[in-house]
């Protein structure tokens, strides 16, 4: 016999999101704080890699009188070093943190 008030057990609780492959095992990550830890990451190494190539040639800027391709060539070329070395150092960093991380 149903009085017409609702029943007061609560609902039961939707279920836990776990990333358990994703952490141990890969897969796409959906988690904020790990892609923004990849993307500063990759963004740092871009730009040390650019300083260090810059700091590392030997020859002057050619200015824009010879217009200085190979001078810019060397730099986007440490800047694509510096974008890999990025990438997976973060990569490495978040691949021990999953290992070891408990939601």
């Amino acid at each position: 016999m149903s009085t017409g008030t609702p029943d007061p057990s609560p609902a039961p609780a939707p279920p836990k999101k776990t990333h358990f492959v994703t952490d141990k095992v890969g897969g796409l990550n959906l988690r904020r704080f790990d892609n923004l830890f990849s993307l500063g990451c990759v963004l740092v190494g871009i730009v040390v890699g650019v300083v260090m190539t810059h700091n590392s040639i030997t020859f002057p800027d050619p200015g824009e009188e010879s217009g200085g391709g190979m001078y810019y060539g060397l730099l986007a070329v440490g800047g694509v070093f510096g974008f890999v070395a990025g990438g997976v150092l973060g990569g490495l960093i978040l691949m021990v943190i999953g290992l070891f991380r408990r939601d």
